[in-house]
């Protein structure tokens, strides 16, 4: 059976990608071994091999989620999506609890009675407890994966997929991908082009795509970062003859986003994001846009805009004091494998370090321009990350392999199984 399955799994790879190694010398402490794996248009989640039970456990970060979802809807199995509730207080009992090995009683009163899923699907610190109430109430039958840098000893989990931002030690269990998988449906894109291009047809081209993010737990948007994005958009539409498209977001300060429109000097379409708005430019300009200006800290935004393979520019926010002490004072140091060792036993996670993601996409031919000689390379990232990610969760499953259904348009079921 594991002979017909490894056989099988490689008859599917040599279909859906051609694959190269590269390593990769990002620098001081950033040495990562990333395999190249180009997948053709076609749907990577020919990859699977058996039809999964999943749950998609989703915590209400935009971003997290987003990549939960899109994994599962490459599985093509029955997804049921978990919205998770677990409050601070809970999420600290939880860890805990499990550091001695006692069941958290909030989820065993909640999920208890319902059967348990082939796979569970996560991102973010919440979802830890679960996961491992999962695996011990399922008796190791669920796999557990999760996406980004859990708050978990990597040994409690069945797969952990990151990107180079987190630098995860290298253990077997680990897989490490180039972006987050924030794949968006080709259709979706079509779509949402067709119903912007009238707004934008007034504005000279080429179209600046400008994706705007903000404060996060690394970096901040101050009113001198709002003005000098101002600038820079303002020249290269000037040295470019376009014009700019920009959309804010909700982390974007209110003050430095209306501080960053009055700052343009140049023709322009900006939207200001506000709460509960309706229309949203995002996917437009995504569709729309000649290249793209993303500020740096948000990896989301960055991987959607490097997988149109248009041009790409990044725009630093200002680092807060921590961040610059453990990802750059700290590894100077020398101690980088404190950190490393304490996310392999699941003390703490390695900080966000938002450097290593930008070299990893300079060293791969993303930043610069859409011609230049590196650029061509690779293809749709997401794509290709999704695809052996898919390929991956394969594997777990290598004992008991079964036909995957045909598949189908995963958009319908999804929004109705809400838990």
């Amino acid at each position: 059976m594991k002979t017909l399955f490894c056989n099988r799994t490689i008859l599917v790879l040599k279909d859906i990608v051609s694959i190269r190694s590269a390593s990769l010398n990002l620098g001081t402490g950033c040495d990562m071994l990333i395999r190249r794996i180009d997948p053709p248009v076609a749907d990577p989640s020919t990859a699977t091999s058996r039809s999964l039970s999943i749950w998609a456990v989703l915590e209400g970060r935009i971003g997290d989620d987003k990549q939960v979802l899109a994994l599962a809807s490459a599985l093509r199995g029955a997804v049921r999506i978990i919205q998770l509730g677990d409050t601070i207080p809970q999420v600290i009992a939880g860890r805990l609890l499990d550091v001695i090995g006692i069941d958290t009683p909030w989820h065993k009163r909640k999920y208890s009675d319902r059967e348990f899923p082939d796979l569970m699907i996560a991102a973010g610190g919440r979802s830890v407890t679960l996961a491992r109430w999962i695996k011990r109430a399922s008796h190791g039958r669920t796999k557990v994966v999760f996406l980004g840098r859990p708050w978990a000893r990597m040994g409690d989990l069945d797969l952990v997929v990151t990107t180079p931002q987190y630098a995860l030690p290298r253990v077997s269990n680990v897989q490490m991908n180039l972006l987050p998988l924030n794949h968006i449906e080709a259709s979706r894109l079509e779509e949402m082009g067709a119903c912007w291009a009238p707004k934008f047809a007034h504005l000279p081209r080429p179209w600046i795509g400008v994706l705007v993010g903000g404060n996060s737990g690394s970096f901040r948007m101050t009113p001198d970062c709002a003005k000098r994005l101002g600038g820079q958009l303002s020249r290269l539409a000037q040295e470019t003859g376009g014009s700019v498209l920009l959309t804010t977001s909700a982390r974007t300060p209110a003050a430095c986003a209306e501080l960053l429109a009055s700052s343009l000097t140049c023709p322009s379409y900006t939207h200001l994001w506000q709460p509960g708005q309706a229309a949203n430019p995002y996917l437009g300009i995504l569709a729309l846009a000649d290249r793209f200006l993303v500020t740096g800290e948000t990896a989301s935004m960055i991987a959607e805009a490097a997988n149109t393979g248009k041009a790409l520019e990044l725009f630093d926010l200002q680092e807060r004091p921590l961040s610059r002490l453990l990802t750059k004072f700290v590894p100077a140091l020398g101690l980088g494998w404190v950190f490393r060792l304490g996310a392999r036993r699941g003390y703490w996670t390695p900080p966000r370090n938002m450097d290593r993601l930008h070299r990893a996409l300079e060293v791969r031919g993303y930043l610069g321009e859409a011609d230049s000689p590196t650029r061509g390379r690779l293809r749709r990232p997401i794509e290709w990350d999704l695809a052996r990610t898919v390929a991956r969760i394969s594997h777990l499953y290598a004992p008991e392999p079964v036909v995957a259904p045909q598949p189908t348009k995963p958009s319908g079921p999804l929004a109705n199984q809400v838990a």
